[in-house]
């Protein structure tokens, strides 16, 4: 998990505009290539990977550059035999960047 979010944390993203679009795409590539549920929660959400493949690595390696990005944001990873399950929380104003999370991927994807 990243370090404990605090009020010296802004609630902003540090990507800038072609960087954060490439993360988005990152995001929806691995959603749907691998997403079998995505669950909200009080504090953020869990999303669910099949296990297969690159999808462990490639969830290890979006979970270390959203840190970078927005270090307002904790994260956990756990692998569950046929799983990769991914645990995101903020504050209640990070609500926003975590439904972008939960967003389906766009059609076509």
């Amino acid at each position: 998990m990243s370090a404990p979010t605090g009020p010296e944390l802004p609630i902003a993203c540090s990507l800038g505009a072609d960087a954060l679009a490439g993360r988005l795409d990152e995001m929806d590539r691995l959603r749907a290539d691998a997403l079998r549920s995505r669950t909200a929660t009080p504090g953020g959400l869990v999303l669910r990977f099949a296990a297969g493949g690159d999808v462990a690595a490639r969830v290890d390696r979006l979970v270390a550059a959203e840190r970078e990005c927005c270090p307002f944001l904790r994260f956990a990873v756990r692998r569950t035999g046929a799983e990769v399950v991914l645990e995101v929380t903020g504050p209640p104003e990070a609500r926003p960047t975590l439904d972008r999370f939960l967003a389906a991927p766009p059609e076509g994807v």
